[in-house]
């Protein structure tokens, strides 16, 4: 209960002080929420819970994608194109995350797979570097960089010493 209480406190004073940004706010409020309800699950339903938040959080943080998108889409305010609009950074976020994570797994010899996600790497620095040719997602390298840049080589790792449990809720 305690733990709740500064949690609570935390995310009041974020948002109170309008600390960092909007979608900071947003995204605290909603780890709020769902650590409620982690806490609240049985333990078979946590891992595959925080999996699907996680994807969330990402699609809401990226795109800026908050609760008056979907009412003003809900309304009638704003299309179903400019709805969908507010989810493509946050996909092709999780779309590379995933194929990276696919690559990890592929059926090749290891040095095979650490090659193939290094030439990955090269291309998406590239597109980066050039990232006015997408202007939709430019803030989506930030977080990408950021979420796999040295998570990925610790994932490879643990995949080739086989030192942790993997399923697809651990991967995402």
């Amino acid at each position: 209960m305690a733990v709740l209480v500064q949690f609570a406190l935390i995310a009041m004073v974020i948002d109170y002080w309008q600390l960092e940004s909007q979608p900071l706010a947003r995204l605290i409020w909603l780890a709020f929420a769902g650590f409620i309800v982690h806490h609240s699950l049985p333990q078979r339903f946590r891992l595959p819970f925080f999996a699907m938040l996680s994807l969330f959080a990402v699609i809401t943080a990226v795109g800026h994608f908050g609760p008056n998108i979907g009412v003003a889409w809900l309304t009638g305010k704003i299309t179903t194109a400019g709805f969908l609009y507010h989810l493509v950074p946050g996909m092709t976020l999780i779309g590379i995350g995933l194929s990276l994570i696919g690559i990890c797994h592929l059926p090749v010899r290891f040095t095979a797979r650490v090659g193939l996600v290094a030439v990955v790497g090269a291309g998406l620095v590239f597109l980066r570097a050039h990232s006015q040719w997408f202007p939709d997602v430019t803030e989506m390298w930030v977080v990408l960089g950021s979420m796999f840049m040295f998570r990925l080589m610790i994932y490879l790792y643990d995949l080739k010493h086989r030192t942790a449990p993997f399923s697809p809720a651990h991967a995402v």
